[in-house]
């Protein structure tokens, strides 16, 4: 199902890889504190910041937990 209204970011081809865009924390509960600090958000951007570096976090967790 794509949801894609024309307000949000354009699809990204979304890959197992870490998005040097956007930041990256320490822990999987870092990235949760610092995206619900920011909420409510006010514009879908600060939405997809929050996405894209909760998952960058998570690779990041993934690759230390197989290492």
């Amino acid at each position: 199902m794509n949801h894609n209204p024309s307000t949000h970011q354009p699809e990204l081809p979304l890959k197992a890889i870490k998005m040097p865009l956007y930041p990256t924390y320490d822990s999987l509960p870092e990235a949760i504190l610092a995206i619900e600090s920011q909420v409510p958000f006010s514009t879908p951007n600060q939405v997809f910041i929050a996405l894209m570096s909760y998952h960058n976090t998570l690779i990041n967790q993934i690759e230390r937990d197989h290492a």
